[in-house]
C-alpha cells in the first residue's frame, strides 16, 4: 500500500508541475495581450497546449478581469490562475483529493 501511495503521490505531483507549468505559459501570453491582441480564448488555449498530458476538459484557466482597461494599459500587473482536480487513490480508498492551483501574475508590456 505505501508503494501504490508513493507512485499515486509522484503522479499528483507531475501533475502539479504541468499546471504550474500552464500558469506560466498562459500569463506570458496574456502579458502581450496589449501589443498582439490577445484574447482570453488565447491564454485558455496557451494554457492546454502547455499542459498536453492533463484532461484539457478538466484544466480551469481563470484570466482576472480581461475586460478591464488596465488590461491593455502598458505596466499594469496580470494574474492567471490554472487549476486541476486530483485524488490520490490507494486500493480504492481516497487519501487525498482537491485541486492542484497555480496562480502566475506578470506585468503588461
Amino acid at each position: 500500500m505505501l508503494l501504490l501511495g508513493i507512485v499515486q503521490a509522484g503522479i499528483a505531483f507531475h501533475d502539479y508541475l504541468a499546471v504550474t507549468d500552464a500558469a506560466r505559459a498562459a500569463a506570458r501570453q496574456a502579458i502581450e495581450a496589449r501589443v498582439s491582441d490577445v484574447t482570453a480564448a488565447d491564454v485558455t488555449s496557451a494554457a492546454q497546449d502547455a499542459a498536453s498530458d492533463l484532461n484539457k476538459s478538466k484544466l480551469g484557466v481563470t484570466l482576472a478581469n480581461p475586460t478591464d482597461p488596465l488590461f491593455q494599459t502598458s505596466g499594469s500587473t496580470l494574474t492567471v490562475t490554472v487549476t486541476y482536480p486530483y485524488s490520490i487513490n490507494v486500493l480504492g480508498f481516497v487519501v487525498a483529493s482537491g485541486n492542484l492551483t497555480s496562480k502566475m501574475t506578470g506585468r503588461l508590456e
